[in-house]
């Protein structure tokens, strides 16, 4: 249950595990496990300082990639076996999205500025930005080489295969 009376990010399942978020209740791991013929879940670690307003986080490996907290977004980097904040960067505005593409993420923020961001847990390397779009709080989508991103008034196709 959360204040805003909805869950807008997406859930990640990895293996037997599921972890939410929401601004409400921060970023929490579950484990499923099946007691007495029946499945149930157990909390593994909670982590308050990565609440999301709207967007998922992706994982890559054991690394979850966040935006949070609230309407100041920061980019984290959590571990995603101990709910342990690796790092943290500033700057994302009150909105950003997160993209994986192999060992890269990219990071939309709500002025539609494009981030190349490499997945690491040891400190944020941003590898390149580019602004592409005017205000939006859309995710990215990602498919056979092409990056498709939109704003109120455009949908844009960016290839990122030579």
């Amino acid at each position: 249950k959360t204040g805003a009376k909805r869950h807008v990010a997406t859930p990640i399942i990895d293996g037997d595990t599921i972890t939410v978020t929401s601004t409400s209740i921060g970023l929490i791991r579950f484990h499923v496990v099946k007691e007495a013929g029946e499945f149930q879940l157990k909390r593994d670690w909670e982590n308050m300082e990565m609440k999301v307003v709207i967007s998922s986080p992706t994982q890559v490996g054991k690394y979850l990639y966040s935006p949070g907290p609230g309407n100041k977004c920061d980019l984290g980097c959590v571990d995603s076996a101990t709910g342990q904040t690796k790092w943290k960067e500033a700057g994302l505005g009150d909105y950003a999205s997160v993209t994986a593409i192999n060992d890269s993420l990219l990071v939309l923020d709500s002025t539609g500025e494009l981030r190349l961001v490499r997945a690491s847990s040891e400190k944020y390397e941003e590898l390149g930005r580019a602004h592409f779009m005017g205000k939006t709080w859309a995710s990215p989508a990602y498919s056979d080489g092409k990056l498709y991103l939109r704003d109120a008034t455009k949908l844009v196709a960016v290839s990122l295969v030579p």
